[in-house]
């Protein structure tokens, strides 16, 4: 029986209209015998727990990122890549602020703008941010000629400005959290300066993907760090190739 025509009678009561509407009756009792409603019943049920447990995944994952990733400082001299690393971690990290800068003069009035804005210091990021991603190879503001402003800062590349930001990690006892440092070269050697002054994880360049997988290692890493404040453990070295 393939449609309820052959179930819809003018004769109700003749025997060949009797016949016609048991075989109904039959065929529809053997379909529910097999279990074909249940199964379909159980495959949507099944479908939406599924699209539920994806949807709470995403709530936890962005209320994850939200409270623990809130803002990033990237400094890399070339504007372009600047650009596109931006760009990837403002998708990687929706909602999250990400400030850029191209010099260490431009990333040390950044880092004190942002430990202004937040007045609670035990919540603020020992340096403002959550994660710092600099270049190892940088330029000073009087080397790209951008103004005639005299720098200050004793410091020409990006492994000497993690240096000094981890040693003040270090000393310091107002911030419960401790910036995430990471460093990045295409260059091997400039790699081995950047593991050697205090950083938390180095990136070769290019750089690794900006998926889900990079999202969880991030805040992975920063939890991690933030148990180990105090530590004397200098970092958690996490040399990501």
């Amino acid at each position: 029986i393939e449609d309820d025509e052959l179930c819809s009678f003018d004769d109700v009561g003749s025997p060949k209209s009797r016949l016609r509407r048991k075989r109904c009756q039959s065929d529809n009792t053997a379909i529910r015998g097999k279990g074909s409603y249940s199964v379909i019943t159980q495959k949507c049920n099944t479908d939406s727990a599924a699209v539920r447990t994806m949807r709470e995944e995403c709530n936890e994952e962005e209320a994850t990122n939200t409270g623990i990733i809130r803002s990033v400082l990237t400094i890399e001299p070339h504007p372009m890549y600047s650009i596109l690393l931006r760009k990837s971690i403002t998708k990687l990290l929706p909602g999250v602020t990400v400030v850029a800068a191209q010099s260490i003069e431009d990333a040390m009035q950044h880092i004190d703008e942002a430990k202004k804005k937040r007045a609670d210091k035990s919540e603020t990021p020992s340096h403002g941010f959550d994660i710092i991603i600099t270049e190892h190879s940088l330029l000073r503001n009087c080397d790209r000629r951008r103004n005639s402003i005299k720098p200050t800062l004793k410091l020409t590349t990006g492994s000497q400005l993690i240096e000094k930001i981890s040693l003040e990690q270090k000393k310091s006892k107002i911030h419960a959290h401790d910036t995430l440092l990471i460093g990045m070269s295409a260059r091997e050697d400039a790699r081995k300066h950047l593991k050697s002054s205090g950083v938390d994880i180095v990136w070769e360049k290019p750089v690794p993907a900006f998926d889900n997988e990079l999202r969880r290692k991030l805040v992975d890493a920063i939890v991690e760090k933030r148990k180990k404040k105090g530590s004397s453990s200098g970092g958690i070295k996490w040399f990501w190739q």
